[in-house]
């Protein structure tokens, strides 16, 4: 069955206390499968303003479902445990998986009557001039306000490139709400790694992160990069071509 519905739950809990909330956490997860959910998985949040924090995940057919899975957890031994590590809830988020209505650039934004982009569309124009809106962030004296930079050294932020190209060095504010957003061409959940992901991979996955950011960095730095032929070229990339880039 497609799974329709995902559950984000968030819990605090002292640092000495994190290690036997997750092991809990691996086991109740069996428990969520077992009584309803279609997956279900627990992580810590490592940035942000709940990082230390734990993620309880759960991928579910129906509410119904989830209301299932609170009745079970509600005569867990496993439940009771876990809430006995002095783990309090902080936030759930529930949503619904719904068709996504565009992917790729903004070039690419069409409406659900089309396969391509039409012009001569007024739906196709409206679409694209929400997610203009919508999906475009302009920095303010707040975006900076935690004084935080990061340096993007003269052969880094070049994607495939760096290393063999060099550009100018640059030291840049970091963004509190963390823009530039990196591109995806669907709507996506990403979730924490596993507490037991493979440490060499887990390291990889970071330099390939702060790659791609430094890449983005570059591309955007300045009021006027919108005007750069980089950023023009950047604009008509489809997905693939970014991924290469």
């Amino acid at each position: 069955m497609a799974e329709n519905f995902y559950v984000n739950t968030v819990g605090a809990v002292s640092a000495s206390k994190l290690s036997e909330a997750v092991a809990l956490g691996k086991e109740l997860a069996k428990e969520s499968t077992a009584a309803g959910s279609e997956r279900a998985s627990i992580g810590t949040i490592m940035t942000g303003s709940s990082a230390g924090s734990v993620v309880f995940q759960q991928f579910l057919n129906s509410l119904d479902d989830f209301a299932n899975i609170m009745d079970a957890f509600a005569a867990s031994s496993t439940y009771a445990k876990i809430m006995g590590t002095g783990l309090k809830v902080t936030m759930r988020n529930i949503a619904k998986f719904c068709d996504s209505i565009m992917s790729g650039s903004l070039s690419e934004v069409k409406c659900e009557n089309h396969s391509e982009p039409m012009h001569d569309c007024d739906k196709c124009k409206e679409l694209k001039d929400l997610v203009t809106k919508y999906q475009t962030h302009s920095h303010t004296f707040s975006c900076q306000k935690k004084k935080k930079v990061i340096k993007v050294y003269p052969k880094e932020g070049h994607g495939r490139m760096d290393k063999k190209k060099e550009g100018e060095e640059l030291t840049i504010q970091v963004c509190r709400h963390n823009f530039p957003k990196f591109p995806l061409d669907k709507t996506e959940f990403i979730r924490a790694f596993p507490t037991d992901f493979d440490e060499e991979k887990l390291k990889q996955a970071k330099l390939d992160y702060r790659k791609i950011k430094k890449y983005l960095l570059r591309m955007t730095h300045g009021k006027e990069f919108k005007n750069t032929e980089e950023w023009k070229d950047f604009t008509k990339y489809k997905f693939e071509d970014f991924l290469y880039e």
